[in-house]
């Protein structure tokens, strides 16, 4: 069900030409604010930057919130472009940000190319929807819950790793 209301919400958001924002934000597996781009581009348009002011007055009026933005493309071109193109995505929308008063600190980048499709990209509206910035908003708990847990994953795995090397000693 979460699945549906989440295209829903996008390709009426596309449609419309209006903000997306999914109505299940904070369960890990839905960004909380979607940014669409054009074919081969970076640049913001005046849709996108709407939804950017209202992130940083989220940000704004909430000084203990962080983001993630991370950075998609459609896989139409070579994947090298696709993965530099992402990444421009992710530094234009953290750049606007900071423009808009935003630090710099509250804001990590990532970018995945073509690597993590949202949908078809069989379809011009399956690549449409792939082309995107996903903003997920973060808590002071969340990260630190994280960054538990990346711990925990680190110490796991050295932990094997020192395991199997002991074992190859005997």
């Amino acid at each position: 069900m979460k699945t549906f209301r989440y295209r829903l919400c996008i390709i009426l958001g596309l449609l419309l030409s209006i903000s997306v924002y999914p109505q299940f934000i904070g369960n890990g597996s839905s960004a909380d604010v979607y940014v669409f781009f054009n074919f081969s581009s970076s640049t913001l348009t005046e849709v996108t930057k709407k939804q950017l002011d209202d992130v940083a007055e989220k940000l704004e009026n909430e000084p203990k919130l962080s983001i993630k933005v991370v950075g998609h493309a459609d896989y139409i071109d070579k994947e090298d472009f696709n993965q530099e193109l992402s990444q421009k995505r992710s530094a234009k929308v953290a750049e606007y940000l900071v423009s808009k008063g935003i630090s710099s600190d509250r804001i990590s980048m990532a970018a995945y190319g073509e690597t993590l499709p949202i949908s078809n990209n069989e379809s011009d509206l399956g690549r449409k929807l792939n082309r995107r910035v996903e903003i997920y908003f973060i808590t002071e708990n969340e990260i630190d819950t994280n960054l538990s847990s990346l711990d925990q994953a680190v110490n796991s795995y050295k932990g094997k790793k020192i395991a199997r090397k002991e074992e190859s000693r005997k």
